[in-house]
């Protein structure tokens, strides 16, 4: 799954500047996309996330993009909000949220 050189920092640019036409996409299809465009074309490394709830996918230059299945409870801290109680997906640089199919929250943040 990993590349030798790091990844493309602009391959997560359409993501960043369009979030919503990611909003409500189910994450298996996500997934399917992001192996595509940034591990198979842009050079990304793809990595379950370090608490083992969702997918990292990172440039190496301080790019992320993380699909996470969901914090029933919130995240530490976080107060319980709805993004973080279903599947979101998360766009660094930026700290986008993204909220994914089964995700009843509003919208990003």
């Amino acid at each position: 799954m990993a590349g030798s050189l790091a990844g493309d920092p602009e391959a997560s640019k359409p993501y960043r500047d369009d979030p919503g036409k990611r909003k409500g996409r189910h994450p298996g299809d996500l997934e399917k996309e992001l192996d595509d465009t940034l591990v198979d074309k842009s050079n990304w490394t793809k990595r379950r996330s370090r608490d083992g709830n969702g997918i990292r996918y990172t440039d190496g230059k301080g790019g992320l993009v993380q699909i996470n299945d969901d914090y029933p409870d919130g995240l530490d801290g976080g107060g319980g909000d709805s993004v973080h109680q279903a599947p979101y997906v998360k766009i660094q640089p930026g700290g986008t949220q993204i909220p994914l199919a089964g995700n009843p929250a509003p919208g990003e943040s």
